[in-house]
């Protein structure tokens, strides 16, 4: 499309054929209403989940890796590629699901080890998820301090 800025910033916002290809599948959008509404019937879930944030916190700090923990999304330090996909596997094989996120969606050897926290996790798994990502940082797969 070529037009001025003004028409081009209309057509975006108003042309059904560029709104509907773009838009969230209905699918979506209930799911995620059922979410808010399940939140709502049962507040206790956020506050568990801040206290599991909260403890694996202190449980990376107690083993040394300091990393900012604000949300239950939480981006360690893993310096290479390389060291980050050796990390990931390595927990993989104790039993924890944290990817190893690379270039392009992070800067070139500034891959990171995302771990995702559910407020169903118990205290003794988030313990045993900090223990080895320190295990993997003593062995070298991660630089997380």
């Amino acid at each position: 499309m070529c037009g001025t800025n003004l028409l081009i910033d209309f057509l975006r916002n108003s042309a059904r054929s560029f709104i509907y290809t773009t838009s969230q599948p209905p699918a979506d959008i209930a799911a995620a209403l059922a979410a808010l509404k399940k939140l709502k019937k049962n507040p206790r879930t956020v506050s568990r989940l801040r206290k599991n944030v909260a403890c694996f916190s202190e449980a990376l700090k107690s083993h040394g890796i300091l990393c900012p923990v604000e949300s239950a999304v939480i981006a360690v330090p893993a310096g290479s590629e390389e060291n980050a996909v050796r990390a990931s596997e390595f927990l993989r094989e104790k039993g924890f699901l944290i990817p190893a996120i690379r270039f392009p969606s992070v800067p070139r050897g500034q891959a990171i080890l995302r771990v995702t926290l559910m407020s169903s996790h118990t205290r003794k798994e988030i313990e045993a998820a900090a223990a080895a990502i320190a295990e993997a940082v003593r062995f070298g797969s991660v630089s997380g301090k």
